[in-house]
């Protein structure tokens, strides 16, 4: 059987072989690669993490377990593991595709992914990339903001406030004391990434600070929605 997809971990297993998951248009996909932890071994390259890969695979028929037995590699990024920050924000988008993903928008995320990490691998700004990624999943589990008018009122006049509470924009006549006023780049920047087509924000690089002050509240509001937590959230906060 062959599948498509991007190599999202690598477990060790038993002396030298792997566990491999991929990660598929359809879902994930387990498969033990014999051999791979040797040395020189043939088919370790293409078991490298993120990779996209085309992989041939046995079923065994009483276990449903699937064995490698061939495959090629259709993307590499050992280019970039030397590059701590750009290797974080890959584990952040697996690591958020993982929690988020379901049968309804796993063809969605998937497709994201893979223009994400195209970005990547052209080394486009990271920033944009990792916001523009967290905004595309907050829209697909069905947590979208309203930045089209003011969820008080409906008035796309002097919207001041973002309110994640609230789920959306606020208006001049709507801010209550405990609301915060954000400055007008934060506000057309949230409303942008959020309405923009993935493809078309990767190839920006945002303003650094808005950037960076927008993928922690958006973090912060699918964390509290979804009641989850990411580590390389956290890894990625210490070098902001």
């Amino acid at each position: 059987m062959e599948f498509e997809g991007i190599v999202t971990s690598v477990t060790a297993y038993r002396e030298s072989d792997g566990i491999v998951n991929l990660l598929t248009k359809n879902g994930f996909v387990t498969f033990t690669a014999h051999g791979i932890l040797k040395i020189n071994a043939k088919l370790t390259s293409l078991c490298q993490l993120y990779n996209v890969v085309k992989v041939d695979l046995s079923q065994n028929k009483k276990s449903a377990h699937y064995t490698l037995q061939s495959g090629e590699t259709l993307k590499s990024y050992k280019n970039l593991y030397e590059n701590i920050e750009a290797m974080l924000t890959l584990g952040f988008i697996i690591e958020l595709a993982k929690k988020t993903i379901d049968e309804e928008n796993i063809s969605s995320i998937y497709e994201a992914i893979l223009v994400c990490l195209d970005a990547i691998l052209m080394q486009k700004d990271l920033r944009t990339i990792r916001l523009a990624f967290l905004s595309h999943i907050i829209n697909n589990v069905g947590l979208t903001l309203n930045v089209n008018e003011c969820v008080r009122c409906g008035s796309k006049k002097g919207i001041i406030s973002l309110s994640y509470v609230d789920g959306g924009f606020v208006c001049h006549k709507c801010l209550l004391s405990t609301d915060i006023q954000h400055k007008p780049l934060y506000i057309k920047m949230a409303r942008y990434v959020m309405i923009a087509p993935l493809k078309e924000v990767v190839e920006k690089a945002l303003p650094e600070f808005e950037c960076n002050a927008l993928f922690r509240d958006f973090y912060h509001f699918l964390s509290e929605q979804l009641d989850i937590k990411l580590k390389n959230f956290e890894l990625l906060v210490k070098i902001l």
